[in-house]
């Protein structure tokens, strides 16, 4: 293969589709062999053959690579809210039986880390939650 044709593949497939398929990112896995190819054409020793079969072995290898460790598992609504502030609206006593926390214009059930009691108008973060309370800190 050409030169050019090894470029011009690595150029369209990193510019056009990264463009095109931001949520999708399957053809970007050629990217990465169309430019080891390329740089294999450099070379005048490198048959096309082996240039084809480079191209398709980086190409596999990146695919799996992003199919197995590229994906994060999506959080939770409630897994979300971990590291969030939020405004106590309802004094959160020592013992945790009453409380309440406004986060994004919603009310929640809140206990204190610890044990501790805050004032409403307190800013506080979410630490963790349990059951359908916040742990709040």
């Amino acid at each position: 293969m050409s030169t050019m044709f090894w470029l011009f593949l690595a150029i369209f497939l990193l510019s056009v589709l990264s463009t095109v398929v931001t949520a999708r990112l399957r053809f970007l896995t050629f990217a990465p062999g169309a430019l080891v190819a390329f740089f294999l054409t450099l070379f005048p020793a490198v048959e096309q053959w082996a240039q084809l079969i480079v191209f398709f072995s980086i190409s596999a290898v990146f695919a799996l690579y992003l199919y197995f460790f590229g994906r994060k598992k999506p959080l939770t609504a409630m897994e979300a809210m971990i590291g969030r502030r939020c405004t106590v609206t309802e004094e959160i006593d020592t013992l945790g039986v009453r409380g309440q926390v406004e986060l994004d214009g919603m009310l929640f059930a809140a206990r204190a880390l610890g044990g501790g009691s805050y004032a409403p108008g307190t800013v506080l973060t979410v630490v963790a939650i349990e059951g359908v309370r916040l742990i709040c800190g």
